[in-house]
């Protein structure tokens, strides 16, 4: 990892396999793996939000992006109003390293929680 990168844990809607369309936004993005995290994956219908407690794994992406990309995903994550910003351990192929995450700091009274703690698998 370049000394101007960081790592990324997403989740949900900025997957590669989902929306994400921050990817014509941030240049030199690089892919590292399917990941997770320890967590619950909670969904609030058109997007989730996970937290930091419970001891579930929560699938998600790694991504090594560079530094202003930070910029960009607080904007789209709505970040400090819906989301807060966390450094987190991530386990992916390669063993565990430290990674950004966007965690919910929004009720989920109403929201359901995904037990697969997969968002692309929440309606099977």
């Amino acid at each position: 990892m370049g000394s101007y990168n960081i790592r990324i844990f997403v989740y949900g809607t900025l997957m590669g396999c989902a929306d994400a369309s921050w990817q014509q936004f941030v240049k030199n993005a690089t892919f590292v793996g399917r990941a997770y995290i320890i967590g619950t994956l909670y969904d609030f219908g058109v997007y989730p939000g996970v937290k930091l407690k419970g001891e579930g794994q929560v699938q998600g992406e790694l991504w090594e992006v560079p530094k202003y990309a930070l910029n960009i995903f607080d904007r789209y994550e709505g970040y400090p109003e819906l989301y807060d910003r966390e450094q987190v351990d991530v386990t992916a192929r390669k063993g565990k390293t430290k990674a950004w995450v966007y965690t919910c700091n929004i009720n989920t009274e109403r929201a359901g929680i995904i037990k697969s703690g997969d968002w692309t698998k929440r309606n099977n």
